[in-house]
């Protein structure tokens, strides 16, 4: 049997589904990589820390790196409390 005659014999599945809807599917979940997540998450703290340590190092920065440390923390740990 070739790869064809397999997939004619496979799709459509249960749900109605082909082959290329389902590819579409799967490969469309946005996945992230945490490892890359935490080192940028790293990389900021250090870049925070030493805004704090040595003043006028980039202070016109400071509301731009919260906000960004906050959405990679999201990322990275999950959201808090789900809103009522």
């Amino acid at each position: 049997m070739n790869r064809e005659e397999y997939l004619l014999k496979t799709f459509p599945l249960k749900d109605g589904t082909t082959y290329i809807q389902n590819l579409d599917k799967h490969m469309s979940e946005n996945k992230i990589d945490k490892g890359k997540v935490a080192k940028k998450l790293h990389g900021l703290q250090k870049r925070m820390t030493r805004m704090e340590e040595n003043e006028g190092h980039s202070t016109e920065k400071v509301g731009k790196r919260k906000g960004m440390l906050r959405r990679l923390m999201d990322a990275l740990y999950g959201k808090g409390k789900p809103k009522k």
